[in-house]
């Protein structure tokens, strides 16, 4: 914990019992039956004290404004870093995943055969934290043919976890 310093500055003084008065001693303060003092000796060194606080804050100000300066001459390499580091993390973690037994490898088409056909998908999310097990469900929908899905059923039926299935498996092809 630091200490403030007011409370710096009273652990250096001279405590007497008597009011005598030192020549060029600093009085620091005084009660009834104590005197307290700084020594010029001690009053010197605080005054290099202050000086070498104050020197050390600017120096430090100016050293974090030049990392600054450094860091911004510097920021499309390190943000293109960035989007690499997280690109990789994102895909080895994809591919941790997609290498248990029950995931498999997406096909991609195009033309007319593009669209989104899941057979038996499950919701990654949801398997993973139910203790029931998930019904696979099946979804198909093509550019040319069927855009939409009118989606019904009871409160709590389960359809906002299909939704979000149906895009986990289009956004990450599992």
């Amino acid at each position: 914990m630091r200490r403030s310093g007011t409370l710096q500055t009273l652990a250096r003084f001279i405590r007497l019992t008597q009011h005598t008065n030192f020549y060029r001693w600093l009085s620091i303060c005084s009660t009834k039956s104590v005197a307290r003092y700084h020594s010029p000796f001690i009053v010197d060194k605080l005054k290099e004290l202050a000086r070498h606080t104050e020197s050390l804050a600017a120096e430090a100000a100016e050293a974090w404004a030049a990392y600054l300066r450094d860091l911004a001459a510097h920021y499309d390499a390190f943000r293109d870093v960035a989007q690499a580091f997280a690109a990789f993390d994102c895909l080895s973690s994809l591919a941790v995943v997609a290498a248990q037994p029950t995931y498999c490898r997406p096909e991609l088409l195009e033309g007319d055969a593009a669209g989104v056909h899941v057979v038996e998908g499950r919701h990654p999310m949801v398997e993973a934290v139910s203790r029931e097990a998930f019904v696979p469900n099946d979804t198909h929908l093509d550019g040319n043919g069927c855009r939409v899905h009118i989606i019904t059923g009871p409160n709590m039926g389960g359809k906002s976890s299909y939704v979000r299935q149906v895009r986990e498996l289009a956004c990450t092809g599992s």
